[in-house]
């Protein structure tokens, strides 16, 4: 199966909520690609806000946001997974009433080896959203599914 398995989390021990005035501060912070890569493996997920599947262009409006200084990417790791950070007032309309390209049903093939975890569909928290603040910094998992 060709495509991208992309989950929405917030970031865990954040009190209060990481906050950061916007992506141009955030890559001040972290300014190398090393920095935004520790910074990324030393990220721990809390809550998770949405799941989906989609095909091959399936990050593209998530590289369009980082083009356009509204996204950060913090790591590549080949697609296992893309990293990006995102914040909650950027990333929450386009999601909650359903994602950019996202499959309803999950596509499988014979090949594949699914963990009692798959999901099996597009799944978004509404009440998890709804308690996270506009400003604060969301974590996006792409996960190459090639």
């Amino acid at each position: 199966m060709l495509g991208w398995a992309i989950g929405v989390y917030r970031i865990e021990a954040s009190e209060p909520p990481l906050l950061a005035v916007d992506v141009p501060a955030l890559l001040a912070a972290f300014p190398t690609e090393d920095d935004r890569y520790a910074l990324s493996k030393g990220l721990k997920t809390a809550a998770r806000l949405a799941v989906w599947q989609t095909g091959m262009g399936g990050t593209d409006w998530l590289n369009e946001l980082t083009q356009s200084h509204q996204a950060a990417q913090l790591a590549t790791n080949s697609g296992y997974p893309v990293v990006y950070m995102v914040q909650a007032r950027v990333l929450l309309p386009r999601i909650l009433d359903g994602p950019p390209d996202a499959r309803k049903r999950w596509l499988s093939e014979t090949h594949d080896i699914l963990l009692p975890n798959w999901e099996g569909q597009t799944a978004i928290d509404q009440g998890e959203a709804s308690k996270v603040l506009p400003d604060e910094w969301l974590v996006v998992e792409a996960w190459d599914e090639s």
